[in-house]
């Protein structure tokens, strides 16, 4: 487990306020989606993204974005944990929550092979680890799971190469005009 970054449900909470009360400009338009990068393109959802009190309420919290910015959001923060950290990182910190949004957006962005990866990671954390973080953390430790092929799988492939793609080609899904600068 030597790698991965734990986030207490406590100081992300903190931090989605800080992001929340210290939301950019974030508008995204042609020009963010012809110059920008994909973290640029989900800004939003981050700054609204409650991940760390369960799955009723990251719903609610993204509930105002298109089902693409989900999907998008959702598969970028799969790559960066597992790219970081590993499957581990990705299930054991709070962004576990987002394991079947992820897959979800994976076999939407048409990275059948990502969602085929993830499938298999999740069965090694239990077949459907808990969103909660806390019993999905408790799960992690008890099963103990080896994910260092599953890793390797992943990192040979360029599912964001897809996403960007899918943004390009759905870009009207991924328009958005901050409320508060509206």
């Amino acid at each position: 487990m030597p790698g991965f970054v734990v986030q207490t449900p406590t100081a992300l909470s903190r931090q989605v306020a800080l992001n929340a009360a210290q939301t950019r400009d974030a508008t995204i338009d042609d020009t963010t989606l012809e110059n920008g990068d994909l973290w640029d393109i989900v800004r939003p959802l981050n700054d609204a993204m409650n991940i760390a009190e369960g799955e009723t309420q990251y719903q609610a919290s993204v509930a105002q974005f298109s089902r693409q910015q989900r999907a998008a959001h959702a598969v970028i923060w799969y790559v960066s944990d597992v790219q970081n950290g590993g499957h581990w990182q990705f299930f054991y910190n709070s962004t576990g929550i987002l394991w079947e949004a992820a897959q979800k957006g994976l076999r939407e962005i048409g990275a059948g092979e990502n969602a085929l990866i993830l499938s298999g990671a999740a069965l090694r954390a239990g077949g459907s680890p808990p969103f909660e973080l806390t019993p999905r953390q408790s799960l992690m430790k008890r099963l103990s799971p080896k994910f260092a092929d599953l890793d390797k799988r992943l990192n040979n492939t360029d599912p964001l190469k897809l996403l960007w793609d899918y943004v390009r080609a759905n870009r009207s899904a991924f328009y958005y005009a901050n409320p508060k600068n509206v």
